[in-house]
Protein backbone atom coordinates (compact mmCIF):
# COMPACT_ATOMS: atom_id res chain seq x y z
CA UNK A 1 0.00 0.00 0.00
CA UNK A 2 1.79 3.60 -0.66
CA UNK A 3 1.23 6.57 1.14
CA UNK A 4 -1.11 7.99 -1.19
CA UNK A 5 -3.83 5.28 -0.76
CA UNK A 6 -2.95 5.62 3.14
CA UNK A 7 -3.79 9.13 2.97
CA UNK A 8 -7.06 8.01 1.59
CA UNK A 9 -8.03 5.92 4.20
CA UNK A 10 -6.90 8.29 6.96
CA UNK A 11 -9.09 10.59 4.66
CA UNK A 12 -11.59 8.45 4.74
CA UNK A 13 -11.92 8.02 8.64
CA UNK A 14 -12.32 11.36 9.19
CA UNK A 15 -14.86 11.94 6.66
CA UNK A 16 -16.59 9.50 8.82
CA UNK A 17 -16.93 11.81 11.55
CA UNK A 18 -18.71 14.81 9.06
CA UNK A 19 -21.78 16.76 10.25
CA UNK A 20 -22.30 18.16 6.69
CA UNK A 21 -20.42 18.41 3.96
CA UNK A 22 -16.89 19.67 5.07
CA UNK A 23 -14.07 18.70 7.32
CA UNK A 24 -11.97 21.18 8.95
CA UNK A 25 -8.87 19.21 10.38
CA UNK A 26 -5.51 20.18 11.46
CA UNK A 27 -2.62 17.82 10.64
CA UNK A 28 -2.34 16.84 14.64
CA UNK A 29 -5.72 15.73 14.55
CA UNK A 30 -4.90 13.55 10.99
CA UNK A 31 -1.78 12.17 12.60
CA UNK A 32 -3.54 11.05 15.79
CA UNK A 33 -6.47 9.33 13.29
CA UNK A 34 -3.49 7.73 11.42
CA UNK A 35 -2.21 6.73 14.76
CA UNK A 36 -5.89 5.13 15.43
CA UNK A 37 -6.07 3.39 12.09
CA UNK A 38 -2.34 2.21 12.60
CA UNK A 39 -3.54 0.43 16.46
CA UNK A 40 -6.52 -0.63 14.79
CA UNK A 41 -4.50 -2.64 11.87
CA UNK A 42 -6.25 -1.10 9.40
CA UNK A 43 -2.95 0.86 7.50
CA UNK A 44 0.40 0.17 7.11
CA UNK A 45 3.43 1.89 9.32
CA UNK A 46 4.53 5.18 7.02
CA UNK A 47 6.71 7.29 8.04
CA UNK A 48 4.66 10.49 9.47
CA UNK A 49 6.50 13.20 7.45
CA UNK A 50 6.10 11.04 4.03
CA UNK A 51 2.04 11.40 5.10
CA UNK A 52 2.21 14.67 5.79
CA UNK A 53 4.10 15.44 2.08
CA UNK A 54 1.36 13.57 0.48
CA UNK A 55 -1.47 15.25 2.50
CA UNK A 56 0.33 18.50 1.16
CA UNK A 57 0.49 17.11 -2.42
CA UNK A 58 -3.06 16.36 -2.57
CA UNK A 59 -3.77 19.27 -1.18
CA UNK A 60 -2.63 21.48 -3.72
CA UNK A 61 -3.77 19.72 -6.91
CA UNK A 62 -6.87 17.85 -5.89
CA UNK A 63 -10.35 18.51 -5.45
CA UNK A 64 -11.92 17.31 -2.65
CA UNK A 65 -9.21 18.28 -0.08
CA UNK A 66 -7.92 22.42 0.12
CA UNK A 67 -6.00 24.41 2.30
CA UNK A 68 -7.80 26.22 4.84
CA UNK A 69 -7.21 30.10 3.93
CA UNK A 70 -5.12 32.08 6.77
CA UNK A 71 -4.47 28.96 9.07
CA UNK A 72 -0.99 27.40 8.45
CA UNK A 73 -1.22 23.82 9.07
CA UNK A 74 -5.12 23.41 8.79
CA UNK A 75 -7.51 21.63 5.52
CA UNK A 76 -10.74 21.41 4.74
CA UNK A 77 -12.01 18.12 3.13
CA UNK A 78 -14.99 17.97 0.66
CA UNK A 79 -16.68 14.17 1.72
CA UNK A 80 -18.72 14.68 -1.52
CA UNK A 81 -15.76 15.14 -3.81
CA UNK A 82 -13.71 12.36 -1.57
CA UNK A 83 -16.70 9.77 -2.07
CA UNK A 84 -17.18 10.35 -6.14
Amino acid sequence: MTAEQTVKIVLKSLAEDAVDSTVIFSKSRFISRYYSLLRKQQVPRVKIETLLRELRRQASCSEYLKYYPGKPGWYILDTVALRL
